[in-house]
């Protein structure tokens, strides 16, 4: 299967909410960027197979490192799949799960990524030789989440379990909860909670919600041929389509009519939103079997 999702072991499941793996052949790429939705959810990305390019109006064109950490996204993020066969194996922790991995302040990297290789150069180059001769997903998840395991146990003490507490409220909530409202229920004034979500998990608690609302629109998606986007607005929590309109700009750089219109590949499967490659989950009894 091109998509699946294992759920982490048990001793990584404070900071790692599922690690995945991606393929496809080299024929079912097209060259046009693929458009990534936040989700408000850091990721470490190992490339064993051809790396994607990244494409950012600073940098242009580049090829991705063998490993990254990518942090927060706020805006638009393009990835070109090149002409080679991708295989990826990715972390994806929980909003303040990076920090517990590599102790520095979350807002270094918020928009940008982490070449792994420069903190780390004979682990990367070994884990990505592991992964690559692994044979099977299963296999390349384990070795995955060995690494994670190695990092985070250097680093456990950098974790703030409050913050970790209220992203999961401000994700129940759909990003619906003010601001000052959170900060009362954290016995904390605004600013302070802000410096803490900074530390955390990169951006502030206002953008965090905004991001979690944004990635709901996508759930609301699943299985509609033509969706109503006003009705769709309204579901996630916005003012109206217009509201909408305006984050679907902010991160990703099109209209929604645009995004379905391009919609493929990676991106397709990381929102739901691929017939094709459904997403298969594997549970911790189905990883022993």
């Amino acid at each position: 299967m091109p998509y699946v999702e294992f759920l982490p072991r048990p001793d990584l499941a404070h900071i790692v909410k599922c690690v995945w793996n991606y393929e496809s052949a080299t024929g079912e790429l097209d060259g046009r960027p693929e458009r990534i939705v936040p989700d408000g959810n850091p990721e470490l990305v190992v490339h064993y197979g051809h790396p994607f390019s990244e494409i950012t109006p600073e940098r242009g064109k580049q090829s991705q490192p063998r490993v990254l950490l990518m942090g927060q996204m706020t805006r638009p993020l393009a990835l070109d799949p090149t002409q080679g066969a991708p295989g990826i194996m990715g972390v994806r922790f929980h909003p303040a799960g990076v920090r517990a991995m590599i102790g520095a302040s979350m807002d270094e990297f918020t928009d940008h990524h982490l070449k792994v290789a420069d903190v780390a150069p004979a682990a990367t180059e070994s884990l990505v030789d592991q992964i690559a001769t692994a044979g099977n997903a299963a296999a390349r998840a384990a070795i995955l989440q060995d690494f994670v395991a190695q990092r985070a146990a250097h680093h456990a003490r950098f974790q703030d379990t409050d913050v970790a507490r209220w992203t999961a409220r401000l994700a129940r909530a759909n990003g619906r909860l003010s601001v000052a409202d959170l900060a009362h229920e954290a016995d904390l004034s605004p600013r302070q909670l802000e410096r803490r979500f900074a530390t955390q998990v990169g951006i502030a608690p206002r953008q965090y919600a905004n991001v979690v609302r944004f990635r709901s629109v996508f759930d609301l998606l699943t299985g509609l041929s033509r969706p109503d986007w006003a009705t769709l607005a309204t579901g996630a929590g916005y003012f109206d389509q217009s509201h909408m309109i305006r984050d679907f700009q902010r991160f990703l750089g099109c209209s929604p009519t645009a995004f379905l219109t391009q919609l493929r590949g990676l991106s397709a499967v990381l929102v739901g939103l691929d017939e094709k490659t459904p997403c298969r989950v594997v549970t911790r009894r189905s990883q022993a079997s």
